[in-house]
Order: structure tokens, then C-alpha cells, then sequence
């Protein structure tokens, strides 16, 4: 009997999208046995208090130009054509209306992000629309997280130890391992005074930078 398709959800404002965002992705895939990854660029992020520097427009076509080189990546537009906040309750609310399971849908997020869990829209409830697999960042391991919120534990796994099933309660998997220290501020940084940013970001994502001229103002 085959198990139903697994999607991990990877959103950000992506500005620009970059390796690290890929290293998450990739570290995702390798630790729950993920199907595939759907990127999802956001207009408007809720935790933001200034915009992202280049149009929804570049963003999205820049996340697209990675899925197309990547297998079994795709780029959604759910969160771009919302004019409202990004909220991921409501994001998540719309997948499952598009015929996920819950119990397949993997949102993917960094330590730091989780970090502010209880400041999201529509907490605690947000936490059973999906599972979420959290990624350690900068050296940051994922399980401090049991010491920050003891009232979650009972929710967290390290999917090494209790691999997911289509049976597994919808959890919060903790997912160390190493993954490039890239910031995307970093990357504006280094072009606004003309550094270069190989290395940096995918090769496609670099080439449509340097073709429409992004991030030099």
C-alpha cells in the first residue's frame, strides 16, 4: 500500500531567495521523506515592519527560476495574489482546501521563526493545521526548543528516532544539521556596493538579479 503524498511548505518574503532557504529545504526533505517542496513567496509578510526591497512580481519569478532546476519543487501563488497579511493559518487553511490532508502537509520553518510561534496569527490553533518541521540555524540546535516550551514537548520529535508515518500525530519535528549562513539582508548588502554574491544564491536567481538590475538603489 502506498502512502500519500507528503508536501513541505516552504514560505518567506524571499528577497531574494537564496542557498540557505535551499539547505532548509533540503534538510526537510531528507528527515521527513518529503515529496515535494512548494515555495510560497509572500506580498506582505505579517512580522515585517518594512517591505521587502524588490517587487512581489521579481520575488515570485526569482522563486520560480528555482523550482524549475530543482525536481519536485513548485512555486505557488497563494500568499502573493492575497492582498492580506500572509498569516500561516490562513495559507495552510487554503491548502487543505485544495485537497491536502493535514496530516501531510510539513510547514517548514527556522528556529528563529518558531522562536515567535506565540505571536502568530490564530495560536495555538495554527499548530494543528499541519505538521511543522523546525531547522536549526547559525548554529542554534533545534532542541533547546524543548526548554523554551515545555508546554509543546509532548508534540516534539526528532523524526532520526520516530521516523513520520500517515498515521503520526501532527507534530513538530526538530531537525538539526548544518545549513549555509546565509541571511538575505546580507545578500542586498553586498550588491547595493557592488560585491558579488556567488555562493550565495542559485545560479538562476543570480542571473535574473543581475539581468533586471535588483537591490543597487
Amino acid at each position: 500500500m502506498t502512502r500519500e503524498k507528503r508536501i513541505g511548505i516552504l514560505g518567506g518574503t524571499f528577497d531574494p531567495i537564496h542557498l540557505g532557504h535551499l539547505d532548509a529545504a533540503q534538510k526537510a526533505i531528507e528527515a521527513c521523506a518529503l515529496d515535494e517542496i512548494v515555495i510560497l513567496p509572500a506580498r506582505q509578510p505579517p512580522h515585517r515592519s518594512t517591505q521587502p526591497l524588490a517587487s512581489i512580481h521579481h520575488r515570485l519569478a526569482m522563486a520560480v527560476s528555482v523550482s524549475q532546476s530543482h525536481n519536485n519543487f513548485s512555486t505557488s501563488t497563494i500568499e502573493s495574489d492575497s492582498p492580506t497579511p500572509s498569516f500561516t493559518s490562513l495559507t495552510l487553511r487554503r491548502i487543505e482546501e485544495l485537497g491536502h490532508c493535514r496530516q501531510n502537509i510539513f510547514f517548514i520553518t527556522g528556529i528563529d521563526a518558531f522562536l515567535e510561534i506565540k505571536t502568530w496569527h490564530n495560536y495555538p490553533a495554527v499548530i494543528d493545521q499541519s505538521h511543522f518541521i523546525v531547522i536549526s540555524r547559525n548554529g542554534q540546535s533545534v532542541l533547546s526548543l524543548r526548554k523554551t516550551f515545555p508546554d509543546l514537548v509532548q508534540r516534539m520529535r526528532k523524526p532520526l528516532e520516530t521516523p513520520p508515518t500517515d498515521c503520526s500525530p501532527l507534530s513538530i519535528w526538530l531537525v538539526d544539521g548544518p545549513t549555509r549562513s546565509i541571511s538575505s539582508s546580507e545578500i542586498r548588502r553586498k550588491l547595493k556596493i557592488g560585491e558579488t554574491i556567488e555562493g550565495l544564491v542559485p545560479s538562476t536567481v543570480e542571473s535574473y538579479i543581475t539581468n533586471y538590475n535588483l537591490y543597487k538603489d
